[in-house]
């Protein structure tokens, strides 16, 4: 992700939570089965967040489906009016 900040210019910092950890913190994790079995796996629902040097979320935007996903227009305006 580094590599990719860099390559872009982005002057903020991402999270990737691979073991759903911080998801579980924001009580937005979701265990699904995998596949045809009966393994659960704790996956995050998929999220946005803008939160301030404070900490305090600015805006969040959680996803009603696996697939649901703000529009980049969305999540623009909401840098533009938090940030």
């Amino acid at each position: 992700m580094r590599e990719y900040q860099e390559q872009n210019n982005l002057h903020f910092s991402q999270i990737s939570d691979k073991n759903a950890e911080i998801a579980e913190k924001f009580d937005i994790e979701i265990y699904e089965n995998i596949a045809e079995t009966n393994i659960k796996s704790k996956q995050a629902i998929p999220s946005k967040f803008l939160i301030n040097n404070s900490g305090k979320i600015m805006w969040k935007y959680i996803a009603e489906t696996k697939t649901d996903r703000p529009d980049i227009e969305t999540i623009l305006n909401a840098i533009k009016q938090y940030c």
